[in-house]
This record gives C-alpha cells, structure tokens and sequence, in this order.
C-alpha cells in the first residue's frame, strides 16, 4: 500500500473540511439549494476553465446555485 506522512494526512482533511463547509454555506444561501459542477475538458488551461465554468454559470441565470469548477493539472 502507499504510505503518507500523517502531517500531509491531516493538511488533506483540514482542506477537505474547509471546502465542505464552505459549501455548506454557499449552499444555505442560495434559493435552490443546489450546485453546478464544471469539469473542463482535455488541454485547459486553470483560467481557462474558471472562465468557462464562469461563462456557463451566468448564462444559468440569476445566482440560485452554487458553481463549482473542478480542475486539475495535467501535465
């Protein structure tokens, strides 16, 4: 099995938590109680998927959700 240092376990599930609960909160302050998730495709760049998942989330309309953009590097 792979193993991790237990100081890079816990920086994980602090980062975990942190975004759960600032979910949570997003979340409670919207009407529709719901989120948006935009996976951007192969070859993006970070900006270049923030910009979509901003150019879709406004074209849903009035802000009643919560928009999330899931990305990552791939190099």
């Amino acid at each position: 099995g792979v193993r991790r240092k237990s100081d890079t376990v816990a920086a994980h599930e602090r980062s975990v938590a942190e975004l759960q609960s600032a979910l949570r909160t997003r979340v409670a302050q919207t009407l529709r109680k719901e989120v948006v998730v935009f996976v951007h495709g192969y070859n993006n760049s970070f900006e270049d998927a923030v910009k979509s998942a901003a150019q879709i989330c406004g074209d849903l309309g009035p802000q009643d959700f919560t928009c999330v953009a899931l990305t990552w590097p791939a190099g």
